[in-house]
């Protein structure tokens, strides 16, 4: 199926990778890099936790560690080759269907790439929007960090204004009839995660789909960091260029 079918929405298909099904996915998933930035002590716990075992924490760079020696950059260039070791495309020019369950409820979700054409962070009126003011004095370490990485861990989510419920609802609603991909408790009593393929040609189409006028006129993305508390949004792959490491 050809990417421009979802060329009037910004996001489209991508190929994420998943750990082992014997794999400690508890270790594998942290939090986003922008989240505890003044409480080291998290990320000490998280460390501890982790241990020698595979992770997306050797994958980011915590903001609490700012700014970052260079050899910092190198070790975790190092993490995610060694990662592609243990790692197997767990959707291939498909979506992941997401499910977080916390102490406040379920969280729905659909993980997917960004058509990065239709992304602008300085206000102008394209498809994906920011909704805050980006901070310029962290894009250095940013970039560091992905100059030359062979995997992705975006730790961006956009917000789908979608009221009639038209692109992920069904899909749950039909999760029985997907394939499972993970099933398994967030570190740091975060929740419960579980995730199913979405490959299928009708599924692809089905969300690209044009909407009905009432629908269509209001519903757009807008790209948020994690910390922002929605029922319903996108995890993102920021490059899609490059396989992604599909992280909750």
């Amino acid at each position: 199926m050809s990417n421009d079918l979802f060329a009037g929405i910004g996001v489209v298909p991508g190929t994420f990778l998943l750990p082992r099904p014997d794999a400690d996915w508890t270790a594998w998933a942290c939090v986003a890099c922008d989240q505890y930035t003044s409480e080291p002590e998290y990320w000490q716990r998280v460390d501890t936790l982790v241990g020698h075992q595979p992770s997306t924490l050797r994958l980011i760079l915590p903001e609490c560690d700012l700014p970052a020696p260079p050899e910092r950059i190198d070790a975790i260039h190092a993490a995610m080759r060694d990662a592609l070791n243990v790692l197997h495309p767990g959707v291939t020019e498909g979506f992941v269907l997401l499910e977080r369950t916390t102490s406040t409820g379920k969280r729905l979700g659909l993980v997917c790439c960004v058509d990065l054409e239709q992304y602008r962070y300085d206000g102008a009126k394209t498809l994906i929007r920011p909704t805050e003011e980006t901070v310029a004095s962290r894009l250095p370490a940013r970039l560091a960090v992905r100059n030359g990485a062979p995997l992705e861990s975006s730790h961006v989510m956009l917000l789908l204004d979608d009221p009639q419920r038209t692109v992920i609802e069904p899909l749950y609603a039909r999760r029985d009839q997907l394939s499972p991909l993970y099933d398994f408790d967030l570190m740091q009593q975060s929740g419960h995660a579980r995730g199913w393929a979405v490959t299928s040609d009708a599924d692809k189409a089905a969300i690209a789909a044009p909407r009905t006028p009432a629908a269509a006129s209001c519903t757009s993305w807008r790209a948020i960091p994690l910390w922002a508390r929605s029922s319903r949004a996108v995890t993102v792959n920021i490059r899609p260029s490059c396989p992604s490491a599909a992280r909750s």
